[in-house]
């Protein structure tokens, strides 16, 4: 009898917070449960984001040679295609760090600007370790420098536009 009615309470508790999570996402959610300290234990389920993303951003790298030879661009893949990559995907948390790294790049560029000190981002970590990740990217034996880029598609308009163009940096 005592387990039927720890059941009934353990039942009746999650029943609770399932309806409490509905009511919490939805736009008329009560005013008691967005003010009372139960919202704290109640999750957020947010399956579309208020603004949807309209851009993507591609990072690009290309190597200058000893001879002052600038190569062409390469783009490094942060997409994931496949029809194993849901089972078999060694590389996405290194794929989803670049696109963290690129878009917080993005960002402190243009607050940079907008304080008027565009050489600061330079010095930011999302920059240094862009860097160090294309530097270990170096093919040819006869690379001296490399540089890297950030290209944003826009889905409203195809034609891809240059964000930010880093420095040649020497690789000695």
């Amino acid at each position: 009898m005592a387990q039927l009615i720890v059941n009934a309470l353990v039942i009746a508790f999650l029943a609770a917070w399932f309806l409490a999570t509905l009511l919490k996402a939805t736009p008329i959610s009560t005013r008691w449960l967005r003010s009372h300290f139960v919202n704290r234990f109640i999750p957020r389920w947010n399956f579309f984001a208020p603004r949807p993303g309209m851009q993507d951003f591609r990072l690009l790298y290309r190597e200058v040679l000893i001879d002052n030879i600038v190569g062409p661009w390469h783009e490094i893949p942060m997409a994931t295609h496949g029809p194993w990559a849901w089972i078999w995907n060694p590389d996405k948390r290194l794929k989803k760090c670049l696109i963290d790294l690129t878009v917080t790049l993005v960002a402190e560029m243009v607050a940079d600007i907008t304080m008027h000190q565009p050489n600061r981002v330079k010095l930011s970590i999302p920059y240094l370790l862009i860097l160090y990740y294309v530097v270990s990217l170096s093919k040819s034996p006869f690379a001296a420098a490399m540089q890297f880029s950030v290209v944003r598609n826009s889905r409203a308009n195809e034609e891809p536009v240059s964000v930010f163009v880093s420095g040649v940096h020497d690789l000695q």
